[in-house]
C-alpha cells in the first residue's frame, strides 16, 4: 500500500468514526426522551391507587377470613392453599394485615402418620398467632410418642380449644381429653385401636355436640346430660345404649352403621326432646327401642325397610306418636307398588317411583308432599318429603 492509499483510509476510517457518533448521539437522545416518557408514565402509575389497596384494613382482614374453609373447618394442609399461608406472600402490607388478624390462624389440622419438626414448629407459629382466640383443633396420627412430642404444645392450649376433632390411638385419648376445657363446645373422636384410655375428671361444662366412631368399650366419661346433637359410628348397641339412656337433652341423633339387631329385655329409651334422627342399620329396631314423640325429621335407608315400607313406617309412626315434617328415604326401596307396576327389572320405572305410592303412609301421619327425587345408577337414590 502507497503512502497516498494509507492517506485514503484513514480518512474514511475518520469519516466512518463521525458518522458513528452522530448516530450514537441521535439514539442516545432518542433514548433520552424515552426515559423521559417512562418516568412520566412510571409516576402516573405510582400515583393510581389500586381500589383493593383503598380498602380499610379491618376490610380486608374480614375477607381474608372468607376466603379460609368456614371456620371451625380446618385447612386440609398445614400450611396449604387453603391455609393463610399464601396471603402473606403477596404483599408487605397483606402480609402485616395477616399476621395481625388472629382468626386466620385459629384452625389447626394436621394429618400425617408423623410429627416432623419443621411441622411442629408451624403449630407453634400458628398458635402464637392465633393471639386469645378460641381455637378448632384436627389431629390424626397413629404414632404415640412422636404425637407427644410434636403436639405437647397444643395441648397446653386446651382452655382455648372450641371444636376438637381427633383420630388417634386409644392410649393418646388419655392424652388429649384430660384436664378443664372451658371452652370446648363440640367433641369427635375416632379410636384407632382397641386400647381403653384412661380418661378421668373431665370438666366439659359448654360441651353439647359430640360424634364417637370405632368404640368397643363403655364411654362413661362424657357429660352425656347436657349433650344435644350426637353421632354414634360403628360402634354395637350393648355401648351406645348406656349413653341414649344419659343423654336425656338429645335434639339430634345420628347412628350410622351401628349394630342394634335383635335387641330384647330392654325398656324403651326415652328420647322426648329428639327433633332429628338419622340412621343406616336396624332402623326398625332403632325405632322400635326409642320413645320420640318430638321427632320431626327421619332420614334412613330405604333396603332398611323391608318390602312393605309404607307398612313398616305407618306401624313405627302410630306407635311413638311423633308427627314426621321431613322423611328422607336414602338408597334403593324394596318395595312392590302394583299401581305403577314397578318392578326390579325396570331400572326406569325405578326413577318414575311416586310419591302416590306412599298414599297409605300419608293417610296415617300428617300430610306429606315429595320435594325431591334424585335418581342414580337405575336406582332411587334418595326420597325427601315435607310435610305440607
Amino acid at each position: 500500500m502507497t503512502h497516498l492509499d494509507s492517506k485514503a483510509v484513514l480518512a474514511a476510517d475518520r469519516a466512518h468514526i463521525a458518522a458513528l457518533d452522530a448516530q450514537i448521539d441521535e439514539l442516545e437522545e432518542r433514548i433520552r426522551h424515552l426515559r423521559i416518557e417512562r418516568d412520566g408514565t412510571q409516576r402516573r402509575l405510582d400515583a393510581y391507587k389500586y381500589p383493593v389497596l383503598t380498602l380499610p384494613n379491618e376490610t380486608v382482614s374480614e375477607i381474608f377470613i372468607h376466603t379460609l374453609p368456614p371456620y371451625p373447618l380446618c385447612p386440609p394442609r398445614l400450611p396449604g392453599r387453603a391455609s393463610p399461608i399464601p396471603l402473606t406472600h403477596v404483599c408487605r402490607r397483606w402480609r402485616d394485615i395477616a399476621l395481625s388478624t388472629p382468626q386466620l390462624w385459629r384452625a389447626i389440622g394436621f394429618t400425617d402418620s408423623r410429627v416432623q419438626l419443621e411441622q411442629t414448629e408451624v403449630v407453634r407459629t400458628w398458635l402464637n398467632r392465633s393471639g386469645s382466640c378460641p381455637l378448632s383443633i384436627r389431629i390424626e396420627s397413629q404414632h404415640d410418642f412422636a404425637l407427644v412430642e410434636g403436639w405437647e404444645g397444643i395441648a397446653l392450649c386446651r382452655e382455648r380449644w372450641e371444636h376438637l376433632v381427633i383420630a388417634v390411638t386409644g392410649s393418646m385419648l388419655s392424652f388429649f381429653l384430660k384436664g378443664s376445657m372451658p371452652t370446648l363446645s363440640s367433641l369427635s373422636v375416632e379410636n384407632q385401636s382397641l386400647i381403653t384410655p384412661d380418661v378421668t375428671s373431665l370438666d366439659f361444662p359448654r360441651l353439647r355436640t359430640v360424634s364417637l366412631t370405632w368404640f368397643q368399650y363403655p364411654v362413661h366419661w362424657l357429660p352425656w346430660v347436657q349433650v344435644t346433637s350426637l353421632t354414634l359410628e360403628s360402634m354395637i348397641s350393648r355401648h351406645c345404649i348406656p349413653v341414649l339412656r344419659d343423654a336425656i337433652h338429645l335434639e339430634d341423633l345420628t347412628l350410622d352403621n351401628c349394630a342394634f339387631s335383635g335387641i330384647v329385655n330392654e325398656a324403651d329409651i326415652p328420647l322426648t326432646r329428639l327433633r332429628s334422627l338419622v340412621a343406616t342399620w336396624h332402623v326398625v329396631d332403632i325405632l322400635k327401642l326409642f320413645n320420640v314423640p318430638a321427632l320431626q325429621t327421619l332420614q334412613l335407608w330405604g333396603v332398611e325397610l323391608g318390602s312393605d315400607p309404607i307398612g313398616t313406617l305407618a306401624s313405627l309412626t302410630s306407635r311413638s306418636g311423633f308427627k314426621l315434617q321431613t322423611l328422607r328415604i336414602c338408597g334403593a326401596i324394596n318395595c312392590q307398588c302394583q299401581r305403577n307396576n314397578l318392578s326390579a327389572r325396570s331400572p326406569r320405572s325405578r326413577r318414575s317411583f311416586s310419591i302416590a305410592d306412599f298414599k297409605g303412609f300419608r293417610g296415617k301421619t300428617r300430610r306429606i308432599r315429595v320435594i325431591q327425587i334424585l335418581p342414580s345408577d337405575g336406582f332411587l337414590c334418595c326420597l325427601l318429603f315435607h310435610a305440607g
